[in-house]
């Protein structure tokens, strides 16, 4: 069996997570789910975002509208999701945005730690926290935003590659 033929059978999956579930990780996902259906991969994958430190069943911030004319995604319908043991355990790489999102996921699920990366370690660049636009000026959801969707885009082989890779297989 080829690589090629193992991954048709194989669903894979990533988790991004940011605070409140309302800017950061929709964009990454959606972000992910468009990259991988440019590719025409979509089907093999399964693609969140959740927060760590939420409500459930909020919007999106600042709006859909925004986000699709400003950064050119859809995302529709999105609802803020809390992230638990469950929903991390499905995931076959889990995405925070934050160093200490990172820290407090793998002492609060320490047995999924391995699987836990900033975005930022998944580039060639160097490692930082994407900050949370929220209390900022408006300005910065357009800056963030674009930050995030060209951290996905340069680095998205890479980040296919460490999917891949805890399944055995190269891209």
């Amino acid at each position: 069996m080829t690589d090629n033929q193992a991954k048709k059978d194989i669903m894979y999956s990533i988790l991004f997570l940011c605070t409140a579930n309302r800017f950061r990780s929709p964009i990454a996902e959606a972000t992910f789910h468009k990259l991988l259906k440019k590719q025409n991969i979509e089907n093999d994958w399964t693609v969140e975002s959740a927060g760590t430190w939420t409500q459930p069943g909020f919007p999106i911030i600042p709006s859909e509208e925004w986000i699709r004319d400003n950064l050119g995604l859809e995302i529709s319908g999105h609802r803020s999701k809390i992230v638990d043991l469950k929903m991390i355990s499905q995931f076959d790489l889990i995405v925070v945005m934050e160093s200490n999102q990172k820290e407090a996921l793998s002492v609060e699920y320490p047995c999924e730690s391995h699987k836990i990366y900033m975005l930022t370690e998944l580039t060639d660049g160097p490692i930082y926290d994407i900050s949370d636009p929220v209390r900022q000026k408006s300005e910065e959801f357009l800056c963030i935003g674009k930050e995030i969707i060209n951290l996905i885009e340069k680095n998205f082989n890479k980040i296919l590659q460490r999917v891949y890779s805890n399944h055995g297989m190269k891209i």
